[in-house]
């Protein structure tokens, strides 16, 4: 009975694999890319470096609860899983979703970098639209 059903799963995932290639082969889905059409083979000049300001600046969030950016030099910083620099200072990542003050660092909240992001002296990528939601 366990043999069939693995026989039946196995088939099922190898069908669903199967069209999922068929249909991104197919030139089916149109993504666009913020390359404007360059393909990425194409790229090969070295990007440059994003510049960081030497004045830090306060900026409003733009919606409730935004991570607000960096504000210092984090070049040389390591977030790692057995390291992260950033917690030498900022030990406000030490509470649960409802406040409660834990030993440990949150893991929703180790990677630092995934929400709060430096500073940089550089035009947008594209035009920004954005809104905050009124109040």
């Amino acid at each position: 009975m366990k043999k069939l059903f693995l026989l039946k799963l196995v088939l099922a995932l190898s069908i669903s694999s199967l069209s999922q290639l068929a249909f991104s082969e197919s030139g089916a889905v149109d993504v666009e890319s913020l390359r404007d059409g360059y393909a990425v083979e194409n790229m090969s000049e070295k990007a440059d470096r994003k510049k960081v300001p030497t004045d830090f600046q306060n900026f409003e969030s733009a919606y409730k609860q935004q991570p607000p950016l960096i504000r210092h030099f984090i070049e040389g910083f390591k977030i790692t899983l057995q390291l992260n620099d950033c917690l030498d200072c900022h030990e406000n990542h030490f509470e649960d979703e409802k406040g409660n003050v834990l030993d440990e660092i949150n893991n929703w909240y180790y990677f630092c970098t995934q929400c709060h992001v430096s500073q940089v002296t550089d035009e947008p990528l594209r035009d920004n639209t954005f809104e905050p939601v009124s109040e």
